[in-house]
């Protein structure tokens, strides 16, 4: 069961979690404290990620860089394309980018940013395995996950696996329709399993085969945006309205 219990916004992390209703039910419990990060100007928070000593956030045409006391340290001019969700991996960081176009577009990018500079170091086409906006990325064994974002809540879930040098691997269908599709997903080691959200309240805990049978659904007190693994204990999640980054506690 997952618990999500929300405190006012500006709660510092570490404090403690206490009763709430916003409670919802699926694989492990978590417990939200809540720290203010905005995003740049020039678009909705979008994307999450972390290396473990610092927080990346995407809004859609600017990345962001902060410590974890939620200081600025650096951020890049506005971006050419849309950006969804982020993730981090061995120095750089990876950005979902799109025209995302609702009649459909062949504009689908994989960004790679240095996370030192945020300096655009390389670019991957992925505009053939997507049709109207690839919404969100994660890394896990090796490989990246390329998910699909829509403009309406009827299509299934569709995730592209793909290699280092982004050729692809498998896609995948899930029975299941996130609002707008997936705008974030990442890997939690602890529940072996992927976190994968939507763009509203909607959410779900998925193995790593990407099987239907394995999804597990879950409803957030809040919209949501990406998601990132911290640590062991930890998780970060983006709030879509308020543009705040909640810091989840993993543990029962």
């Amino acid at each position: 069961m997952v618990f999500l219990c929300v405190l006012l916004a500006g709660a510092s992390v570490g404090a403690p979690a206490g009763d709430s209703d916003s409670d919802i039910e699926s694989g492990a419990a978590l417990k939200l404290t809540v720290r203010k990060f905005f995003a740049a100007p020039g678009g909705a928070q979008q994307g999450i990620a972390t290396d473990g000593t610092h927080v990346f956030v995407q809004s859609t045409f600017v990345l962001v860089k902060y410590d974890m006391t939620g200081a600025e340290l650096a951020r890049t001019s506005k971006l050419e394309w849309h950006h969804g969700g982020i993730t981090y991996h061995d120095g750089k960081v990876y950005a979902a980018a799109s025209e995302c176009c609702k009649k459909g577009t062949k504009v689908h990018l994989v960004c790679v940013y240095d996370a030192e500079t945020l300096e655009k170091v390389a670019e991957h086409d992925i505009g053939e395995h997507f049709t109207v906006c690839a919404g969100g990325i994660a890394y896990y064994d090796g490989h990246f996950y390329v998910a699909e974002s829509y403009f309406d809540d009827e299509h299934n879930d569709y995730i592209v696996e793909f290699d280092p040098a982004f050729n692809r691997v498998a896609s995948y269908t899930l029975d299941f329709k996130c609002p707008y599709g997936i705008q974030g997903l990442d890997y939690i080691p602890q529940l072996k399993k992927f976190m994968v959200n939507s763009h509203g309240r909607e959410f779900y805990l998925v193995d790593t085969s990407l099987d239907s049978g394995t999804v597990e659904p879950g409803l957030a007190p809040f919209n949501l945006q990406d998601v990132a693994y911290l640590n062991p204990a930890t998780l970060l999640l983006n709030q879509r309205d308020s543009r705040e980054v909640a810091f989840v506690s993993l543990g029962k």
